[in-house]
Formats: structure tokens, sequence, C-alpha cells
């Protein structure tokens, strides 16, 4: 005798699966963020460069370290790490130390993926938790952000970035103030009067200079403290000179009485 009951199978979704695995969507991101990560560089130049090897090659050293110290089979090759070290350079700011950065690297990976398990386990986002990590310990170096664009950033490193290890990474107030009066000093660059009428070129400071192109000079003076926006002086021929008041002359004319006064 058969049996003819009915079995019901009961699945969670998804139930339509296509041919897609792990790895290959981890791969589709790391493309996707390859353009994000071409146009960091292109803006802040070769720190950010840096600063994107430090915290990818950190970040898959640190797992394959940390999938050996619990026996697990290496799981680099998923791409999932690749992510994290970029989506975290991608928070940082671009002249944040590259100690610190590789810092960021291996708590991000420890505390936020080999501690829940590795992938699919964490319950925070990894790049995150190592940002959130150095936000804590590093706060001055985490909130200093530096302009884009600036000349030099493809030849010169940000001061910043090759701090050592527990050093306090300089100051780089003087360094901006520096790039920008050599940048206004590269002739391209354009001296205009109040009027816009074109001048010579004159000292820093007497007349307002205005950036053409890419440089990025502004309205701005070299102090003691660096840099500070000013307002566009007239010209020294447009303004006023001073009027010295004459005093009144008096005179004593002879024939009259104790004289009379004319003014």
């Amino acid at each position: 005798m058969t049996d003819t009951r009915l079995n019901i199978e009961l699945r969670t979704s998804p139930h339509l699966k296509q041919t897609v695995t792990v790895e290959q969507i981890m791969r589709n991101v790391v493309y996707a963020l390859l353009p994000v990560c071409a146009f960091a560089i292109y803006a802040f130049g070769i720190s950010v460069l840096a600063l994107l090897m430090v915290t990818t090659l950190t970040c898959i050293a640190s797992e394959s370290l940390f999938c050996r110290l619990a026996g697990k089979p290496d799981t680099v090759d998923d791409w999932s790490i690749t992510i994290t070290g970029l989506l975290l350079a991608l928070t940082l700011p671009p002249g944040f130390p590259l100690w610190m950065a590789a810092v960021a690297a291996v708590v991000a990976v420890g505390l936020g993926k080999a501690l829940f398990g590795g992938l699919g386990s964490n319950v925070m986002n990894p790049a995150l938790v190592g940002r959130a990590f150095v936000q804590a310990a590093f706060p001055v170096a985490i909130t200093t952000w530096t302009p884009a664009f600036m000349e030099g950033r493809f030849t010169e490193f940000i001061p910043s970035t090759l701090t050592l290890p527990f050093m306090q990474p300089p100051d780089l107030g003087d360094w901006l103030a520096q790039s920008r009066l050599d940048g206004c000093m590269k002739g391209r660059v354009r001296v205009v009067g109040m009027n816009s009428v074109k001048r010579p070129a004159m000292k820093a400071g007497v007349q307002v200079v205005m950036a053409t192109g890419k440089a990025a000079c502004t309205k701005a003076r070299p102090t003691s403290a660096g840099l500070k926006g000013f307002m566009p002086r007239p010209p020294k021929s447009s303004l006023p000179s001073p009027v010295a008041a004459t005093p009144p002359t008096a005179t004593i004319q002879s024939g009259s009485p104790g004289g009379s006064v004319n003014p």
C-alpha cells in the first residue's frame, strides 16, 4: 500500500536563486568603489593613495592572521576584506597618519568582524567600527582636514601622513598658509584692483589676488598667524588725501585806535 499523504516543504526566501557566488558579488562591489578611490586620489594626491594601500593591505593581513588563530580557512579570497579596507580609507581624512590608519584597520577586522565569527555573522560594519575606534583614540587627527586640489599634491605628502608611530602629528596651519602663498606666486593668478583693472604684480596683501584656472588662491594676505581673509583695498591713488586745516591769520592795521583784527 502506497503512502498518498502530501509532503509540504517550507523554505525561506529567496525562492529564486541565481548562480552568483559571494566572491562575485564582493568583487563587483570592489569594482564599484574604484572610481570613487580614483577621484579621491585625484583630489587629494598621493597621501590618499598611501592611505588606501595601508588600510587595504593591513586589513588583508589581519584577516589572514585572525583566520589562522581561529583555526578557520583563510577568507581573503572572498574580497570582503578588500571592501573593508577601501571603505575605511574613504572615511578618514586625507592627511590621516598612516600608523593610525593601520591601527584602525586591525581594530576593524578584529573587533568588527573576527570577534563575531567572520563574514555574515558581524552585527556592525567593520570599517565603521575601525573609524569609531580612532575617532575616540585620536580625535584631533581625525578631525583635521585639508583642502582638495592643492598644488603639489602629486609630488609631496601632507606632512601629517608620514608621522612616526606614537608621535603627535604636526600642526598643518603653517603648511597650509605656505602652500596657498606659494600657489599664488606660481604665475597662475592675476592681480586686479577695485574696478577689475589689471595692474602689475605687487606684494601679497597690497591688492586683491584672484585665482584663475585650478589655482586655489583666494582673497588672502599673509600675517603672523597665517592667511586671513580680507576685503579688497582701493588703490592708493583713489584715497582722499588729508587736508590740513589752515589756522586763520590775524593782521593789525595801523591808524585806528587799538588796531583792528581782520580774519
